[in-house]
C-alpha cells in the first residue's frame, strides 16, 4: 500500500509537470479576410453555404482566379483527426 506521505509527493511532482495548453478558439472567415498558405493568399468573398463538415465560400488568389474555399470546422478536435475525417 502506498503511503499518504509517498502519494503527496507524487500528486505534488504531476501538478508541476502537468501544463494545460488552452484550445485555439475557431471562427468562421468573413468576407474580405486574406488566407495565406505557403506563399499564396486567398481572398474570401461571399459565403455560399455550411455543413456539417464546414462552411464554403467563394474566394480568388492572387491573379483574381474565380475559387471556392471550403474551411472545415474542427469540432474541438485535433488537426490530425480532422484531417483523417475529410480524407476519409
Amino acid at each position: 500500500m502506498i503511503s499518504e506521505d509517498v502519494l503527496q509527493r507524487g500528486v505534488s511532482v504531476l501538478k508541476r509537470t502537468i501544463t494545460l495548453r488552452q484550445p485555439r478558439q475557431f471562427r468562421l472567415p468573413e468576407k474580405g479576410e486574406v488566407i495565406s498558405h505557403g506563399e499564396r493568399n486567398f481572398y474570401i468573398g461571399d459565403k455560399l453555404g455550411r455543413g456539417g463538415f464546414g462552411g464554403v465560400y467563394e474566394c480568388s488568389d492572387d491573379w483574381g482566379n474565380p475559387l471556392v474555399a471550403k474551411i472545415i470546422l474542427p469540432h474541438d478536435r485535433p488537426y490530425a483527426h480532422v484531417r483523417e475525417s475529410w480524407l476519409a
